[in-house]
């Protein structure tokens, strides 16, 4: 595995060792996930700070174990012969990677990487299937994240014909669902620079460029930098329907 200027962070960091125990704690209250299992993951935890645009494993490389994000955003990413790579999953903290060439005890099909400064906790293979086949609320909340991602794949999949504009429309209003708003006015921040959301989409970056353009002078949206001010969440709705 490659990880290039990489700086290993003992487990007794306070620092990182603090953000990693808030984020397993989060994993045992919301998904109910035992005690026990969180405590055995954290206590087997190699904990990690990298940079942005550090490399976290390419594709084809040997599977070291679960990776869950403490702290900052993690990219995952394929690339095809003669092509660049596609941005497959944005990341933030509290996700966790790693674990399709886990389970399948296969190599890495997807490339990680960070977008920003990230920790990372890191637990052995080993430890992880162990854990999975003790407590089934673990086991499950895992599958259920895998069947996610799986989902969300078959349904890009079948808008390859869509409109960019409603990708781009589509991937704001999927970020508002979740905070949950009905109408009004929110803003979103974008999880990566913009180059990386139009490959997470399908798009050039100039395409991105031109699309929030168009939505800005129909006075849909308003953009500052990484930042997407939705004007009215209704309206956003209504032209994702034209």
């Amino acid at each position: 595995m490659r990880v290039p200027k990489t700086k290993s962070v003992a487990p007794t960091s306070s620092h990182a060792t603090g953000l990693w125990q808030g984020t397993a704690r989060l994993l045992s209250t919301l998904n109910g996930v035992a005690p026990e299992t969180i405590n055995e993951l954290t206590s087997a935890a190699v904990m990690l700070e990298l940079p942005p645009r550090a490399v976290i494993y390419n594709p084809g490389d040997k599977c070291a174990g679960l990776y869950l994000i403490a702290s900052g955003k993690v990219k995952l990413s394929s690339r095809s012969p003669g092509s660049k790579a596609r941005v497959i999953a944005l990341l933030s903290a509290g996700a966790w990677f790693g674990e399709t060439a886990l389970l399948l005890r296969e190599h890495h099909a997807l490339g990680a990487q960070t977008t920003e400064r990230v920790i990372l906790a890191r637990v052995a293979s080993a430890t992880v299937i162990r854990l999975l086949q003790k407590d089934h609320a673990f086991a499950l909340k895992m599958l259920t994240e895998t069947a996610r991602r799986l989902r969300s794949s078959m349904l890009e999949a079948t808008e390859i014909a869509t409109p960019a504009r409603k990708r781009v429309i589509g991937y704001l209003l999927d970020d508002v669902a979740t905070w949950k708003p009905r109408t009004g006015a929110i803003t979103i921040r974008l999880p990566a620079v913009k180059r990386v959301v139009a490959s997470r989409l399908g798009i050039a970056g100039e395409t991105l460029s031109r699309v929030f353009q168009e939505l800005s002078r129909e006075k849909l949206i308003a953009v500052d930098g990484p930042r997407v001010y939705v004007r009215d969440v209704r309206k956003l709705r209504a032209a994702y329907l034209q």
